[in-house]
């Protein structure tokens, strides 16, 4: 740049000596809130990147050792097809399976339509257990292989999800059951209702009959139904006549059936009056020429049950325990309709007591409405499911399944007749020989130091859980038709338990609903809660919102300060 001459240039020189000046002049009287100032400008920048870099590192740390721990582990991708040909109809359609996975991670379910299914996973038995409707399922996950062969293994559990015991309720008569159907309700459990055709067909005839859309509505929120015969008084008829009983009944429920949300359910479950254990052959008949759904029979004696594959009648504790068969009558015990509180429970903690990896008893009990002859029925049921509920069900070990009649009998026949084979193996991208995959019994399903599926459990049926006992208010109802035979008690021999007084074990409580998880330290396969695939990058994530928050916690109060002292400074 060529210059305009001498004027011009000193006078630029004189303009870089006063600019160079003003700048040490303020460098040099600056005050103690600006140089404070300055400082903590300068050290909000050292904390901000200082920070960035902390958090950068610590991502590429986790995402590596992420990586390191995935290059240690098997991917697999296994799918079972379930063969549902030879499952007789059957209403309910459900079949849990345990699979062997190890010490797994980023485990995923489908069904044959690509949904994700639910399951538990059992992270100390290496076992995962999922229950479908479907005919095939798609499990994927990593895991790491060494030293555990049975990974893979598979095997249909005695019990739906596994549960160690099953509870099944009916209740008869159609008349005065709303007491006893919300005492069910309230903890989410449903039972059966043993209809009598004559009584939906002229509700006038007894009062506090269901109609016909009431009966809808409770199979619509999940209630099984059964056949009690076309007419209860039918205990005298001649034994050319209980066909024609059974038949006529089974078409009025059909018809109430095909009107209902549930238009596709089966009846499946009979039980007859004045519990004639003679109507079974005809209940057999019916079934062996498919005049008739029913699968089951509640008119025997044979109770408890064993319903275990393969199992065998035995003998325990001087008390007989039968194994399911197709062709015998089950029992029902009615002790309950009008005996002692006390009495039952002792049999159910003699159930449970009893009740094992390798046996898996089902108990099945009955009751009818109040009525002038009996009278305090729904307390006593109340009362048992309050035990039950709090003892054995989810406020406890959470060890029964109670569920319907003929959902437990579904559960059996589609774990006996359904076939499980497996149909691909994929790991770590490569097919590999199916048979590596096997088909085991129950308790060989999981990581080698296991004896089964549910740990061992510490069995508090012992110390009975207090339980509300109202006094029984006083029968309005009209009761049933006197042409009714009187209703015996108890059809299967009570386990002897040591006698109680009721002020024993009987007083009143608050409600502990609130205490759930807290009524013990127990606790089994069903409390732990899956995470699905988010299973091992969930605390990744965790980390690095952690490092977020400090990091703007950091940059927060650092502005903070700078702003306080900016604001003093200029008073």
């Amino acid at each position: 740049m060529k210059s305009n001459g001498p004027n011009e240039e000193i006078d630029r020189l004189l303009t870089i000596l006063k600019r160079d000046a003003s700048d040490k002049y303020f460098q040099n009287n600056l005050t103690p809130a600006h140089k404070s100032f300055e400082t903590m400008n300068k050290l909000t920048k050292k904390i901000i990147k200082s920070a960035l870099v902390i958090m950068g590192l610590s991502m590429l740390l986790l995402a590596g050792s992420h990586n390191i721990s995935r290059a240690a582990e098997d991917q697999y991708v296994i799918t079972w097809e379930i063969d549902r040909s030879k499952v007789p109809i059957v209403p309910f359609q459900e079949l849990t399976i345990a699979i062997a996975v190890g010490d797994a991670s980023e485990v995923v379910i489908k069904d044959e339509n690509g949904e994700e299914l639910p399951f538990v996973y059992d992270a100390d038995q290496g076992v995962v257990k999922v229950t479908t409707t479907g005919n095939l399922i798609e499990l994927s996950f990593f895991t790491n292989t060494v030293g555990n062969p049975l990974v893979g293994s598979y095997a249909p559990t005695a019990l739906k999800d596994d549960y160690l015991w099953a509870w099944s309720h009916g209740i008869d008569d159609n008349a005065n059951i709303e007491g006893t159907i919300e005492k069910f309700e309230e903890r989410g459990w449903r039972g059966t209702l043993y209809l009598i055709g004559v009584f939906i067909d002229r509700p006038w005839a007894v009062r506090n009959l269901p109609q016909q859309n009431r009966i809808r509505q409770l199979l619509a929120d999940g209630w099984s139904l059964g056949n009690h015969t076309y007419s209860d008084v039918d205990c005298n008829l001649e034994l050319s006549e209980f066909e024609d009983s059974i038949l006529d009944n089974q078409e009025r429920l059909n018809e109430l059936i095909r009107g209902s949300e549930r238009p596709d359910y089966i009846v499946s479950g009979f039980a007859a009056p004045c519990f004639l254990v003679a109507y079974h052959p005809a209940v057999q008949e019916l079934r062996r020429s498919s005049k008739a759904s029913l699968i089951f029979n509640e008119s025997g004696d044979r109770l408890p049950i064993i319903l275990d594959a393969g199992s065998q009648d035995e003998i325990l504790d001087d008390q007989q325990i039968f194994a399911y068969d197709d062709e015998l009558a089950i029992g029902r015990d009615g002790e309950i309709d009008e005996g002692e509180l006390d009495s039952v429970i002792g049999y159910i903690d003699w159930i449970a007591r009893n009740s094992n990896e390798s046996r898996h008893l089902w108990y099945n009990t009955l009751s009818h409405g109040e009525r002038g002859s009996n009278t305090g029925v729904e307390t006593r049921i109340g009362g048992l499911i309050e035990y039950v509920y709090r003892t054995y069900g989810p406020l406890g070990t959470n060890e029964v399944w109670v569920a319907p009649a003929d959902q437990i009998v579904s559960y059996v026949k589609v774990r006996d007749y359904a076939e499980l084979k497996v149909a691909s193996v994929i790991k770590n991208s490569e097919s590999v020989d199916r048979t590596t995959i096997r088909l085991v019994a129950a308790d060989e399903v999981g990581n080698l130091d296991s004896s089964g599926f549910l740990p061992t459990v510490e069995r508090i049926a012992d110390t009975p859980i207090p339980i509300i006992i109202e006094a029984a208010a006083p029968a309005t109802s009209t009761p049933l038709p006197p042409t009714e035979t009187p209703i015996p008690t108890a059809t299967a021999t009570p386990v002897p338990v040591t006698p109680t007084t009721e002020s024993d074990e009987v007083a009143a409580v608050a409600d502990q609903d609130a205490d759930i998880g807290e009524s013990s330290e127990t606790t089994t396969i069903f409390d732990t809660v899956d995470e699905g695939p988010f299973k091992d990058i969930s605390p990744l994530i965790g980390l690095i919102l952690l490092a977020l928050l400090i990091f703007g916690f950091l940059v927060f109060v650092a502005l903070a300060f700078l702003v306080i002292r900016y604001r003093r400074s200029r008073k």
